[in-house]
């Protein structure tokens, strides 16, 4: 096979290969520093011996259907196999939609000199899409692309590997 034989067929694997997509976006925080196992596995039990993060988000407030978010994290550093161990669960609001993940958190730190490490790190978990919505159509002939008003569960699994290279401390 050539290589724009190869070009081709990875660009549309890559285009094509799309499990499921959802119009809600992922959260994102301000306090990164306080919620970096979350994006960034490898920090799992790297920063201290035991690490519990307990935060939550309320948008326009007194709107209904506002989004909500509610996150939950622990990490505990294993020195005995240069390891951290933890979880992660997060439940987010907004609208109709409700989303909770749930993940476990494994590093493996690795010690390259007095001053250097590597941790490799992974997620493995599950996030659980719940859509309930309630229309109140204007009309007696309500719009045929609203969704229905059945209740819809989506559940997918996931895995994060990440790698963080840590220097001069």
């Amino acid at each position: 096979m050539t290589y724009m034989h190869l070009a081709r067929l990875f660009i549309f694997v890559s285009l094509f290969s799309s499990v499921s997509t959802f119009g809600q976006q992922e959260s994102y925080y301000y306090n990164f520093w306080n919620v970096q196992q979350f994006y960034l596995p490898a920090m799992t039990g790297l920063e201290n011996k035991y690490e519990a993060v307990v935060f939550g988000r309320d948008q326009w407030i007194g709107l209904n259907g506002r989004p909500r978010t509610i996150n939950v994290q622990y990490a505990q550093k294993l020195d005995k196999i240069n390891s951290g161990v933890g979880f992660i669960y997060q439940i987010q609001k907004i609208g109709f939609a409700q989303v909770q993940k749930a993940k476990l958190s494994y590093a493996y730190h690795l010690k390259l000199g007095e001053k250097q490490l590597l941790s490799f790190g992974t997620n493995l978990g599950m996030n659980f899409y719940r859509i309930n919505p309630k229309w109140i159509t204007p009309t007696s002939n309500p719009d045929p692309s609203l969704p229905g008003d059945t209740l819809q569960l989506i559940l997918v699994l996931i895995l994060e590997l990440t790698i963080k290279f840590l220097t001069g401390k």
